[in-house]
């Protein structure tokens, strides 16, 4: 009764829980984590775990030993059986016996595929709404040389009484106020394209 009510409890657990021995081959793991793998009993059992993920096991039993470490918390991508990736935060702890011996690792699982997602939407509508400010500035920013150009022009037009100066001085306006029209555009243009990716060398110490 003791070992049916274990079994229920280890596979009930909406976390996915992976049993590994010495060898860090899977020794048992739940309904969860063949969710999360994407891979059944038959065809996990049995399996190294850097077949399923690519967290480095022999770093995490190193931290392990440690005294005052009770687990170490690593994540990762795990490659389910249809080769959709899923992003995994594992949280590793040492299997002991009564006797207080290791047997292996305990790997519990938890499944980030959606607080992932739930992040993308976040940027994406913060990213919206930067927009929509600087659209809201780019317009002001239109406006102000538009009513100069529409100023100018319309006294250029009315009447042929204005002087050379003061046509030589209308055209300036209406050219100057083109001018930043086009930056303004180049600017807004430059922002909402995607950043090309620039990868240089830094020195971390001195940032």
């Amino acid at each position: 009764d003791l070992k049916a009510f274990r079994d229920l409890v280890f596979d009930c657990v909406a976390t996915g829980l992976v049993v590994l021995d010495h060898r860090h081959r899977v020794t048992a793991f739940n309904r969860a984590a063949a969710e999360i793998t994407g891979r059944s009993s038959a065809a996990i059992l049995g399996t190294p775990w850097n077949a399923i993920a690519g967290v480095d096991l022999a770093e995490v039993a190193a931290a392990l030993e440690e005294p005052s470490t009770r687990s170490v918390r690593r994540e990762t991508v795990i490659r389910r059986a249809d080769g959709e990736a899923v992003p995994v935060l594992t949280t590793f702890s040492t299997l002991r016996s009564a006797a207080g011996d290791p047997l292996g690792l305990v790997a519990a699982c938890e499944d980030l595929s959606a607080l992932r997602r739930m992040e993308a939407r976040m940027r994406q509508a913060d990213r919206l709404a930067s927009l929509g400010r600087m659209s809201a500035n780019i317009a002001h920013e239109i406006r102000n040389p538009l009513a100069s150009m529409t100023g100018a022009i319309e006294a250029l037009t009315a009447t042929d009484a204005v002087g050379g100066d003061e046509r030589d001085k209308l055209t300036q306006i209406v050219l100057r106020e083109s001018d930043r029209l086009n930056r303004t555009i180049g600017d807004f243009l430059a922002y909402a394209r995607p950043t090309p990716i620039a990868p240089r060398r830094i020195d971390l110490a001195a940032v």
